[in-house]
């Protein structure tokens, strides 16, 4: 109450302290016979008075007609975190009803992180080609043997697990045999080393299902640790897991290599590797050898392929595979 009372009236600094001091010390020393005989529901009122500011209905109001799954822009949590805040103020006091509200936030943290969303991809062709969450956008278009999935959080051994077990369902339960799965990793800003030996273990059990998989969007510290254990083989005679020529390459970039592998796979497994496959390949590993890595004349970025070289390579390998 007394916090209230002091922003009522306009307090502005920490002189207020020493006002408070001045006014009370002088109440208790000169005030007290008249203070006496004053009720208590007097003293009441003052202190309901002075709490009334505290009291907000209208952010109540304003989340309840927010009160939607988060998954369709609603804020259902908040509202809940709301009530729990109110109800145990109110029957247990003020300290069990902010601490209890701050507890339930921060097991919902906690549930985020061990379980981001795990979204299916289709491609808005109205809204010029891009990748939105197939589920929400009825309208995406899906490409038949490739299985496109976002991962919306960070990969870390929380959600290691759960990573996995919703991407092995969701492309069992596709509509068509999958053969080839692309991730996006353009929300993924994390990877630790229990993700990684998990995503070592999914992949190698692909391979040996028939199953490949291309990573796009991946950024900075997480393209570098793919690049360190997924795009150079294990050991003699056996295949890199993430057999991609490049791993600076857009969500499209993906899908064009994608359906590029698709397409030569149809046509004959045996099929070897067109002339601008080599040459890609062959101007991608020597810039990882130059200046990519570790800055160099050309700087942390430019040291790979153009993005218009780049984007003709997979026009041209496109073209040829169909």
């Amino acid at each position: 109450s007394r916090t209230s009372l002091a922003s009522e009236v306009g307090v502005k600094t920490q002189m207020s302290g020493l006002m408070k001091i001045v006014v009370v010390g002088t109440s208790l020393s000169f005030l007290t016979p008249v203070l006496y005989y004053l009720p208590k529901a007097a003293l009441a009122a003052i202190i309901l008075r002075s709490t009334w500011t505290l009291v907000d209905f209208k952010t109540a109001r304003e989340l309840w007609r927010a009160c939607k799954p988060n998954q369709v822009g609603g804020l259902r949590r908040d509202f809940v975190v709301w009530w729990i805040a109110f109800f145990l103020t109110i029957f247990c006091g003020v300290l069990y009803g902010i601490g209890s509200a701050v507890l339930f936030s921060v097991l919902m943290i906690v549930k985020d992180a061990a379980g981001p969303r795990v979204v299916v991809l289709g491609q808005i062709e109205s809204l010029g080609g891009i990748w939105r969450d197939a589920e929400v956008w009825t309208e995406g278009r899906t490409f038949p043997g490739i299985l496109v999935v976002e991962f919306r959080g960070p990969l870390s051994f929380a959600s290691a697990d759960y990573f996995m077990e919703e991407l092995e369902k969701r492309r069992m339960h596709a509509a068509t045999n999958i053969e080839i799965v692309v991730l996006a990793f353009g929300s993924v800003h994390d990877l630790d080393k229990t993700a990684i030996e998990m995503l070592r273990e999914l992949l190698t059990e692909w391979r040996a299902r028939g199953v490949s998989c291309i990573i796009a969007d991946a950024k900075s510290r997480v393209r570098l640790l793919l690049e360190q254990y997924f795009a150079t083989a294990a050991g003699k005679g056996k295949q890199p897991l993430l057999d991609q020529p490049a791993f600076i390459i857009t969500l499209d970039d993906a899908m064009n290599l994608a359906k590029r592998t698709l397409a030569r796979r149809n046509r004959g497994a045996a099929l070897p590797a067109t002339k601008e496959d080599q040459e890609y390949i062959a101007r991608t590993s020597s810039a990882g050898q130059g200046g990519w890595r570790h800055g160099g004349s050309t700087g942390p970025v430019m040291g790979l392929v153009t993005e218009n070289t780049r984007a003709e390579n997979f026009q041209r390998a496109t073209s040829n595979a169909v």
